[in-house]
């Protein structure tokens, strides 16, 4: 699970209380992190959601990965 900044402690606090591995989620990224980290892990196929702000500019991060694979 990757997140961005700001209020995604509660949502990484949520997670772990479900019992998601801690080292299974990265916190406190930046746009430019997230995206290096998608294109990473993903193969062609792959189903990545993208949940966030327009004011987070996250449809940035979704046009860089749709570009790529």
């Amino acid at each position: 699970v990757l997140l961005g900044s700001g209020d995604t402690h509660f949502i990484e606090e949520e997670l772990k209380a479900l019992g998601f591995a801690s080292e299974k989620i990265e916190a406190n990224l930046s746009n430019p992190q997230i995206v290096t980290r998608i294109l990473r892990i993903a193969h062609l196929g792959d189903l990545i959601l993208v949940k966030g702000s327009r004011s987070g500019r996250f449809d940035e991060i979704v046009k860089r990965i749709s570009k790529q694979k």
